[in-house]
């Protein structure tokens, strides 16, 4: 009932930016009198409009050096900003939600504007490219050719113990989140050579002797009784 009434949008007079006073339009209250909606949704965004645009300007009045709005619905992504004050070049992000709140977020930049006013503070653009990762001395195929390898020592010292793999991913369900999964790797590479340098150093299944079992699992070998 609500929707048809307010044209499928009902926004709260608490939203308002401007003084209720200022709207000429029509205010519809509820049964009870406890809240009350604005009835032309399209003539409270002009006013709301008019009000967030007059809150930026006197931001920048204040001595912001930029203050962004944001397109309505659109978030603000903290997770991606640092808290940096207005001294150091922090800019101020206004959200505004479909129902019309409006959110101020004072002395914010996002992870590369912060990173390069610390790059420019330390000394400006020289120390920022100095500051770069060197290029790794292993070439992208050696990279490749070591990883599968190391790979291939921890599964053959496994075969031997399979309850330290079960530890193991017992100890990754405990420590990591729950997006995890237990999977066989496939060692696949585009290099014909560690390809057969790896099927080559790949062991051969082995059958347990005389009934033999993990010594770490049972705490010592057992044997059959026929």
């Amino acid at each position: 009932m609500k929707q048809w009434l307010f044209g499928g949008q009902s926004i709260s007079t608490k939203m308002a930016l401007f003084a209720i006073e200022d709207y000429p339009g029509l205010i519809v209250c509820d049964l009870f009198g406890e809240d009350s909606y604005f009835a032309d949704a399209d003539l409270f965004w002009q006013k709301q409009n008019e009000a967030i645009a007059a809150k930026r300007d006197a931001y920048l009045e204040a001595g912001w050096p930029e203050v962004a709005v944001l397109e309505p619905g659109q978030h603000f992504q903290s997770w991606d900003c640092e808290k940096t004050p207005r001294k150091k070049g922090g800019k101020v992000f206004i959200s505004v939600s479909h129902r019309g709140a409006v959110e101020c977020h004072e002395g914010w930049l996002s992870r590369k504007e912060a990173r390069r006013a610390r790059a420019q503070g330390e000394g400006g653009e020289h120390e920022e490219s100095a500051a770069k990762p060197s290029r790794p001395e292993l070439t992208g195929p050696m990279q490749n050719y070591l990883d599968l390898h190391r790979h291939g020592a921890v599964r053959t010292a496994m075969l031997d113990h399979p309850c330290v793999a079960l530890r193991l991913m017992v100890a990754h369900a405990i420590t990591g989140s729950g997006l995890w999964q237990v999977r066989r790797e496939p060692q696949r590479t585009a290099n014909e050579a560690v390809a057969a340098s790896l099927a080559a150093c790949r062991p051969k299944p082995r059958s347990p002797k005389n009934g033999a079992r993990c010594w770490r699992c049972l705490g010592r070998p057992t044997r059959r009784v026929r």
